[in-house]
């Protein structure tokens, strides 16, 4: 099994941290959680605004 590691590169699973793990297995229950509600119709914010708003935050952290 292969996963990103935090330098945005794959990686076999074994050659992650232990923190590299945690954070692809945390991303993959979320992006699970995701696409279950979609599954149910439930509104989920599209790909462009989860962007969005990542900009809108990061600007006003910067400001």
């Amino acid at each position: 099994m292969q996963a990103i590691g935090n330098d945005g590169l794959w990686h076999d699973w074994a050659d992650l941290s232990e923190e590299e793990r945690q954070s692809w297995m945390d991303a993959m229950t979320e992006a699970d959680r995701v696409w279950e509600a979609r599954k149910r119709g439930e509104f989920q914010p599209a790909l462009r605004d989860n962007l969005l708003d990542y900009e809108n935050r990061h600007r006003m952290d910067y400001w």
